[in-house]
């Protein structure tokens, strides 16, 4: 499984775009059926679960598991297979 850190990034714009950005980034960076784990500050994105499901959606990721552990977001994806 890949790893992205981006909990303590400087995206000096809008939050959003940034997190959009990155799932797409994220589709391309992976193969079908291929595993990612992404760590985001939570004050740096403060949108709930189901903006991220559909950022995920969008890119055609599953998302597998979405934590909140202290102020930081975990979230577990998988590229779908289509």
């Amino acid at each position: 499984m890949l790893e992205e850190d981006y909990r303590y990034i400087s995206c000096g714009g809008d939050p959003f775009l940034y997190l959009k950005s990155t799932f797409k980034a994220t589709k391309l960076e992976l193969e079908p059926g291929q595993e990612i784990r992404i760590l985001l500050s939570k004050d740096k994105f403060p949108y709930e679960e189901n903006i991220f499901q559909s950022l995920a959606n969008q890119n055609k990721l599953r998302i597998t598991s979405f934590k909140v552990e202290n102020n930081d977001l975990i979230i577990e994806m998988i590229r779908e297979n289509s």
